[in-house]
Parts: C-alpha cells; sequence; structure tokens
C-alpha cells in the first residue's frame, strides 16, 4: 500500500499553516474514518490534516515526511502510540 498523501510536493493536505497551528496525520486503515476525521478538522482554523496513512508502515513514512505535532490513529495499539511518539516541530 502507498501513503495516502493528496498534496503535491512540498504542499501540506489541507492548506497553509499558520503559526501556532496544529499539524496532525491520520492513520487508519478505514478511509471512510480518516474522511470523516479529516472533515471534522477541516473546520478548525487551528488544526491542519498534514497526512494520511492506511497503514502502520505509511504512518511511519508519513512521519518522516512531514513536520506533524501528532498522530490519530483510531484503534489505539501500542505500536501506533510508539509511531506517533516520532512526531517532530519543524
Amino acid at each position: 500500500m502507498e501513503l495516502l498523501d493528496e498534496s503535491n510536493e512540498g504542499e501540506l493536505l489541507d492548506g497553509p499553516v499558520r503559526p501556532g497551528t496544529i499539524r496532525i496525520i491520520l492513520a487508519d486503515s478505514q478511509a471512510i474514518y480518516r474522511v470523516g476525521i479529516r472533515k471534522i478538522f477541516a473546520l478548525e482554523d487551528d488544526i491542519r490534516v498534514v497526512a494520511q496513512a492506511d497503514s502502520l508502515d505509511n504512518l511511519r513514512s508519513a512521519l518522516e515526511r512531514h513536520p506533524a505535532d501528532g498522530a490519530l490513529r483510531y484503534d489505539g495499539t501500542r505500536r501506533s502510540s510508539r509511531a506517533a511518539a516520532g512526531c517532530r516541530s519543524a
């Protein structure tokens, strides 16, 4: 499976990020969950989805490619918590 990053090279998934904006990577195997959460976050001025992933491996890749403040994975397994700990600030 490939990383579900719909952005162009260097462009964030949900538009430009202002200072103080929380950058999130969504991860879940269920596309309907990712779409729903992304739509909810789109209503917030201070949250931007910077990437999406459909597997743990793709989440790791997204963490390496996209500066993020957090990663949200629905199932909450310990493995996803360890991967999310790799988030970094830009």
